[in-house]
């Protein structure tokens, strides 16, 4: 049963998603019964009585920051869904679920859409698909799991490599600057 735990994560309102958190999860539970979900965040009050009502879920609530990652470890979990119907500016939950492995559905729009892109790793859904788009990405991800976290941890850009790109776009900007100068 350890194998299909999925994770709900950026808590529960509803400009991140959070009356999408139960109906994702009746979808998978219909293809995968033994299911379980975590919701990790805090939230508006009747989103969380809502969620309370199923059975395979559980709120973890709320969390400090940079405790995600261990959180996820600690529940095993295998899949996260990122269900901000809002596009996000960056989505550090996103960065959270990624460092130890856990692949990301989330919907394709802002930051996140562009860094999930960019990675190659998660699975994007079109907003208009909704729920049935995000249960299904997470099932299918849940059937590939062990092929998935592999491929995350070898896609992730290394310190280093963010450093120097870092370096070449300050190179860029100083030579730009240097050859626009009046004099």
């Amino acid at each position: 049963a350890h194998s299909r735990r999925v994770a709900f994560v950026a808590g529960f309102t509803r400009h991140k998603g959070g009356a999408l958190i139960r109906p994702v999860m009746d979808r998978i539970i219909t293809e995968i019964p033994a299911a379980t979900g975590f919701v990790y965040g805090n939230g508006e009050v009747s989103l969380a009585q809502e969620i309370r009502q199923s059975r395979s879920l559980r709120i973890r609530g709320y969390y400090r920051s940079g405790r995600l990652p261990g959180l996820l470890a600690r529940d095993r979990i295998c899949v996260a869904v990122f269900p901000s119907i809002w596009p996000e500016a960056y989505g550090l939950v996103v960065d959270e679920c990624l460092s130890v492995g856990i692949p990301v559905v989330a919907f394709d729009h802002g930051a996140v859409g562009d860094r999930l892109r960019e990675l190659g790793v998660g699975r994007l859904v079109p907003l208009e698909d909704g729920t049935t788009g995000l249960a299904a990405a997470a099932i299918d991800l849940l059937d590939r799991r062990s092929e998935i976290r592999q491929r995350i941890i070898d896609g992730l850009p290394r310190p280093e490599d963010a450093a120097r790109r870092h370096l070449d776009i300050y190179a860029h900007v100083a030579i730009s600057r240097k050859g626009n100068r009046v004099g």
